[in-house]
């Protein structure tokens, strides 16, 4: 976070655009957001840090323009991965980081084969922490593909916190479907 606070003092000098912090909401067990916002109430970057994962993300919603200039600025001064990047890490280390796969849903837009089979094949793991991670990431790609299987997992698997999570992700995944 103390980086954060320096770059936004930087982003102040260099850009003209005064981000001062907000408020602190907790999202779930394990992820917790800081809210900017400048003194409009126009610009808000939010800094998630899941303690599961573990990683911190960047959510920014802004002006189109304003948008561009931070998100240029930003990237110039922190470590971005590609979605190609964290698809090959969440491929390659899956089994020993369960959080590959999750920072790879995180930054998913639209489906492809190799991202859901991925995904898919976790679903359906006997490591019930790999199980877990596959969950959270179907529900946080918010894609239809992953309904079955989570419905299946929240009827019949014999953990309670597998079975508690996978009703919370159909929920989820239908809300987010559902138009209006």
């Amino acid at each position: 976070m103390n980086d954060i606070d320096d770059l936004l003092v930087d982003l102040e000098e260099q850009e003209g655009i005064d981000l001062t912090y907000d408020e602190l909401v907790p999202r779930t067990a394990h992820v917790i957001e800081h809210r900017y916002r400048d003194p409009d109430g126009t610009v808000c970057l939010s800094v998630a840090n899941d303690s599961r994962t573990p990683m911190d993300y960047i959510m920014l919603t802004a002006p189109d323009v304003t948008r561009d200039r931070i998100a240029a600025f930003l990237k110039m001064r922190l470590p971005v991965a590609t979605f190609e990047d964290l698809r090959a890490r969440a491929r390659e280390r899956t089994e020993s980081d369960h959080g590959a796969l999750v920072r790879m849903a995180i930054a998913a837009e639209e489906p492809d084969q190799e991202s859901i089979a991925l995904i898919r094949q976790a679903l359906h793991s006997s490591d019930d922490d790999l199980t877990l991670a596959a969950i959270e990431a179907a529900c946080l790609t918010g894609w239809l593909h992953f309904l079955d299987e989570l419905v299946t997992l929240h009827l019949r698997h014999s953990e309670s916190e597998t079975r508690a999570l996978a009703g919370r992700a159909v929920q989820a995944l239908i809300r987010a479907s559902s138009p209006g």
